[in-house]
């Protein structure tokens, strides 16, 4: 749903029932009882989704503190005029070379030298 940029209610209400009655057709009732316990209700969705955004995020940074990396900073502008702060990192992993988005951050009005290094430098120490 969330790849498909869908409305998450679109589980409770369409996908679930689909899944249920394929259950029903194709296996038995008691199979499609365990389908309807299932919890698809959009808080459980959006906060899945935002568990797996914070193990990705925990894997990447695990590993790219035991490897050599470098970064990449970009500064965008958001359609609002806001702007914003997008960081990549470059590392080896397992003999490949891979690139992946470490984090994006609003910058405050002024985007000068100073304030890119203050908002790397808070976002690196968090993360240790």
């Amino acid at each position: 749903m969330a790849r498909a940029e869908k409305a998450h209610n679109i589980a409770e209400e369409l996908v679930l029932p689909c899944a249920i009655d394929m259950c029903e057709a194709v296996l038995d009732e008691k199979c499609a009882a365990k389908l309807k316990a299932v919890p698809l209700s959009d808080n459980t969705i959006v906060r899945r989704i935002e568990d797996m955004s914070d193990d990705i995020k925990t894997q990447l940074i695990d590993r790219v503190k035991i490897c050599i990396f470098a970064l990449q900073l970009d500064e965008s502008t958001h359609i609002t005029s806001a702007s914003q702060l997008m960081v990549y990192v470059r590392y080896c992993w397992e003999s490949e070379m891979l690139e992946d988005f470490l984090f994006c951050h609003p910058m405050p009005t002024r985007t000068t030298g100073e304030e890119v290094f203050k908002v790397l430098d808070s976002f690196l120490s968090q993360s240790g």
